[in-house]
């Protein structure tokens, strides 16, 4: 199959969009992703975001594993269009690798009844693209992912979404040709997947780095605020820049650190150029049964933030974690929150990045009566060895700056 031909960026429609992204789907978006309002799982929607430098920003990642796309459409106004006040400005819209099982059933009873069995994959698919649109969500289409045991059924629904997008004139992310084997097997390149169903970390970078390729020019250029001195009013981190470490025990004043599993060093690393302050190194030689935790403790509610308020976390991350598997979190809490108690911007990350840029933002959630911002060198078993560095931490109330509706903040680099 041909690779899907590259759409150029539309100025008023695309670039005036903005950079938040809402994703829908199955396991291949959700990957270690708990809910959207805690999604920054390891998948691709994640990386996308890391090595675009957050111009192309997950706001929601709204993928369920396992769910065929008659469920996903089920929940598509709920779980994306109207989960937030502010919408996406872009959603891209998967879903079909459940779809597969009833259609080669059917495609193995007659051509008739594969036919009438792939118009319900594309159907529903059709139904979300002119769902979002109508919801003033520009829909993104994708492929589906290699798999052996299903090549000519994946085949055939991709090239009815390649139709599909090219009749509405919509992007479409072509993943499938990222990451399958050109061996006419219908798997995925060496190295791409532990299970031949779900990208792994290689097979996740493939992809975001198709995105780059074919997504990115058509998302407005700039990344998020990130703190450029110790003394900003706007943020919420105290120190987040690493440059104050009075007592020089490697910790960052304003900073402190639990846990006790395994061994593990901290220590301040001088900037370069390509930041401001400092990086603070979390470096795990030994792995334990349990995590090791950098935090800071942002308080209660009052003149600072309150219940509502929407808040902005972001930062420089780079890390060395591949070969000794530890899996690194970033996320604001929020102590009795409800319906939700953190939002997560790196959640058990196995991929090495060099100076990336994590983001999330969201409102505070009801209940909440304290806020602090933790990195975690570990949260999953196996917790593995590696080195985590931060800088420029940010966490900014935009309701506060009068900027808490707005969908496009950005600064141009």
């Amino acid at each position: 199959m041909p690779p899907i031909a590259r759409r150029p960026p539309q100025i008023l429609p695309d670039l005036g969009r903005g950079p938040l992204m809402g994703y829908i789907g199955d396991s291949i978006e959700q990957a270690s992703s708990i809910s959207p309002y805690q999604h920054g799982g390891d998948g691709y929607p994640t990386m996308i975001g890391l090595l675009t430098g957050q111009r192309i920003r997950t706001y929601i990642n709204a993928g369920i594993g396992g769910q065929t796309t008659t469920q996903i459409k089920a929940r598509l106004q709920t779980d994306l269009i109207d989960l937030h006040t502010v919408k996406p400005a872009r959603c891209l819209v998967g879903g079909g690798t459940n779809d597969l099982p009833a259609l080669q059933a059917a495609m193995q009873t007659s051509e008739a009844a594969g036919i009438a069995q792939a118009e319900i994959t594309w159907s529903n698919l059709a139904w979300m693209y002119d769902r979002c649109r109508a919801a003033g969500i520009e829909p993104i289409g994708r492929t589906l992912p290699p798999r052996t045991s299903f090549a000519s059924q994946i085949a055939y629904l991709n090239a009815g979404i390649r139709r599909l997008c090219e009749r509405r004139g919509m992007h479409c992310l072509d993943i499938h040709g990222a990451l399958v084997i050109n061996d006419g097997t219908g798997g995925y390149i060496s190295g791409y997947s532990a299970d031949g169903v779900h990208p792994g970390p290689a097979g996740v970078q493939a992809i975001a780095a198709r995105a780059i390729a074919d997504l990115m020019p058509s998302f407005p250029a700039g990344g998020p605020l990130l703190a450029r001195s110790n003394n900003s009013a706007e943020n919420l981190v105290n120190n987040g820049l690493f440059t104050v470490d009075a007592n020089l025990d490697g910790v960052a004043d304003n900073w402190s650190t639990s846990g006790t599993d395994g061994t593990a060093t901290y220590t301040i690393e001088s900037g370069d150029t390509n930041i401001v302050g400092n990086w603070q190194v979390l470096e795990t030689t030994v792995q334990g049964s349990g995590s090791r935790t950098f935090s800071q403790l942002i308080g209660s509610p009052g003149a600072r933030y309150a219940v509502g308020d929407v808040l902005e976390l972001c930062g420089l991350i780079s890390t060395d974690i591949e070969s000794g598997g530890s899996k690194p979190t970033i996320k604001v809490t929020f102590a009795n929150g409800t319906p939700y108690s953190s939002a997560i911007a790196v959640y058990i990350l196995s991929s090495d990045v060099t100076r990336a840029v994590f983001w999330v933002r969201v409102p505070v959630p009801s209940g909440t009566t304290s806020c602090s911002l933790q990195l975690i060198n570990s949260e999953a078993s196996p917790r593995g060895t590696g080195t985590v560095k931060i800088a420029q931490v940010t966490l900014i109330n935009l309701t506060r700056m009068g900027l808490g509706t707005n969908s496009d903040l950005r600064l141009t680099a």
